[in-house]
């Protein structure tokens, strides 16, 4: 199924049914400047998409596209994610209060905008070039950073961020934010040292906060001080 420019498509959960499901065996493609996608339903409903052909996920090939969840919304299935192509451009993610995207957004070299303070799923963010504009406080499950990217908070916007073990890097913009450095394997012990130190709170906590006056570039390092013999 493919949502051309300027299209938007509505899918609606019945009324006091608890889940609606909807099956995209070919998946769906949002093609062109201003695609649409909502997905909507009354205060208790939510919505479960099946998608169970590998490779035919939700694709985003659309600049200026919106993705708006006024539903809790489950992604299952062998494609379960919705992935912007490669050079796609800007894509805002509308994920209400108090409901939850179950699934994963891969942004690639593109800028994703988060707009509402809903739960906008795990954000995957290994191409470097990648950009999150968050635009309101929201709690994803993960933003797993894997290449040079750029988070920009706007105002006094808050977002949570997982970093896995390794050197990863990304920028901050504006307000502030909580790093949440993790490692596994190994002895289990630990040391974390962010670079540079200015605008954190502690630079050797795993979960520091971050508040950089101007765009900064950090850097986590993970090492395990234990004996591994």
């Amino acid at each position: 199924m493919t949502v051309p420019a300027g299209v938007g498509l509505t899918v609606t959960a019945t009324d006091n049914v608890q889940t609606e499901t909807m099956v995209l065996t070919g998946g769906l493609v949002l093609n062109g400047a201003g695609a649409k996608l909502t997905l909507t339903g009354d205060s208790t409903s939510a919505i479960a998409v099946s998608l169970p052909t590998a490779g035919k996920g939700i694709e985003v090939n659309t600049d200026g596209g919106e993705i708006i969840l006024n539903s809790s919304v489950t992604l299952s299935g062998a494609a379960a994610s919705i992935s912007m192509a490669a050079g796609a451009g800007d894509l805002t993610l509308d994920v209400a209060l108090g409901k939850t995207l179950a699934g994963t957004v891969d942004v690639n070299d593109n800028t994703l905008t988060l707009a509402d303070r809903g739960n906008p799923g795990i954000i995957q963010m290994d191409t470097a070039g990648g950009v999150l504009d968050v635009n309101a406080t929201c709690a994803p499950t993960a933003v797993n950073v894997g290449a040079k990217v750029t988070i920009d908070l706007a105002g006094s916007a808050r977002l949570n961020i997982n970093v896995g073990i390794g050197t990863y890097t990304l920028t901050l913009t504006g307000g502030s934010v909580v790093l949440q450095g993790s490692a596994s394997g190994g002895s289990g012990q630990y040391t974390y040292s962010w670079s540079p130190t200015a605008g954190l709170s502690d630079p050797s906590s795993a979960t520091p906060t971050a508040s950089p006056t101007e765009t900064t570039t950090y850097t986590l390092t993970v090492t395990d001080t234990g004996d591994n013999n």
